[in-house]
């Protein structure tokens, strides 16, 4: 969350079957541009900023399958929320 230059993200699932799902999904992608993490119940991305539509991790997301299933919050906004 420190790194200006990227927009991090918490992607929440359902489930850990579509947790798994875009994490394995996201194994074959560019990990300096998709990087991509699961946790518990969640998935966290961190993109570049200004990339969170257009990266292939972002068209993935963004398919009417996980749109059903998940939900995205900014990581900042979240921690501002805790704080």
């Amino acid at each position: 969350a420190d790194d200006v230059g990227r927009q991090p993200w918490v992607i929440f699932c359902v489930d850990d079957a579509t947790r798994d799902e875009l994490t394995d999904a996201a194994a074959s992608l560019d990990a300096d541009v998709d990087p991509v993490a699961p946790g518990p119940g969640v998935v966290f991305w961190n993109p570049p900023k200004g990339r969170t539509t257009d990266t292939p991790f972002a068209k993935t997301i963004a398919r009417t399958t996980y749109r059903a299933r998940t939900t995205n919050r900014n990581l900042r906004t979240l921690l501002r929320i805790l704080a």
